[in-house]
């Protein structure tokens, strides 16, 4: 192989491998808490959607998310079991944000900005057309925010904390309530009921409570996994070369 093409080779793979490590092997949802994903919270809870108009954060413990990188492409929540649902409802000027939280669970500041990472992130902006499905649950998550611009999460740097400003005051289908869990050692929120979006501060709540929650992640491979296979595809180069030098 002239040295020519061999480089060229190498560039092309060096791509690849650059390719391979920003990229995901294995998609999954992962619900948070992980022991809710097949049965009810056992609490309800409207915030940050129905009759809402405020800023809101959501924290979830980092051990929930298993040890790598993932990168965060969605997130769902559920209609409680037994509640109604409700049709293709429209949020005007929705935010959404996330960031790896500089406070853990249970220990959330009441002053919003104090809890926010430095790698903070928006990850939608804009109207939101949102619905759920309704009855005997648990129900699926399909109250669900596909995000613009997804986010990785290393759960090695902390607990994850979602960002929504809701403006609107929108009443859903009377009964509507989404499934959420109290007293919980994996999640803790603080909210604002009278600031609007722009509030700094609000209430925490005392038995950690949160919103059932599903994300949709893909596994982000790590570079200590992804450096044998450059080194493998590297040396594979080599040999053919030497081979067509012999021949």
């Amino acid at each position: 192989m002239e040295l020519s093409s061999m480089l060229g080779a190498c560039s092309s793979f060096a791509l690849a491998f650059s390719l391979i490590c920003q990229s995901g092997i294995a998609s999954a949802a992962v619900v948070v808490p992980g022991e809710n994903e097949l049965i009810e919270g056992g609490s309800q809870n409207n915030l940050p959607f129905k009759d809402y108009n405020g800023r809101y954060q959501q924290v979830y413990a980092s051990s929930e998310f298993g040890s790598d990188p993932l990168s965060i492409s969605a997130i769902a929540f559920r209609i409680n079991d037994l509640s109604s649902g409700f049709l293709d409802t429209t949020f005007t000027n929705m935010t959404v944000n996330l960031s790896t939280s500089a406070n853990t669970a249970g220990s959330l500041s009441s002053t919003f900005a104090d809890n926010i990472g430095t790698d903070a992130q928006n990850v939608y902006s804009g109207d939101l057309i949102l619905s759920g499905t309704g009855g005997a649950g648990p129900n699926p998550f399909d109250v669900t925010i596909t995000f613009q611009t997804a986010f990785v999460y290393n759960p090695a740097g902390g607990d994850l904390l979602l960002e929504i400003f809701n403006p609107n005051n929108i009443s859903l289908q009377e009964g509507t309530a989404f499934d959420a869990v109290s007293d919980s050692n994996v999640m803790q929120r603080v909210y604002d009921l009278e600031g609007g979006v722009s509030s700094e501060s609000g209430t925490t709540d005392d038995l950690n409570f949160g919103l059932v929650t599903q994300f949709e992640t893909t596994t982000v491979v790590p570079l200590p996994a992804a450096l044998p296979l450059f080194g493998a595809g590297l040396l594979g180069l080599i040999g053919i070369s030497r081979r067509k030098k012999a021949a």
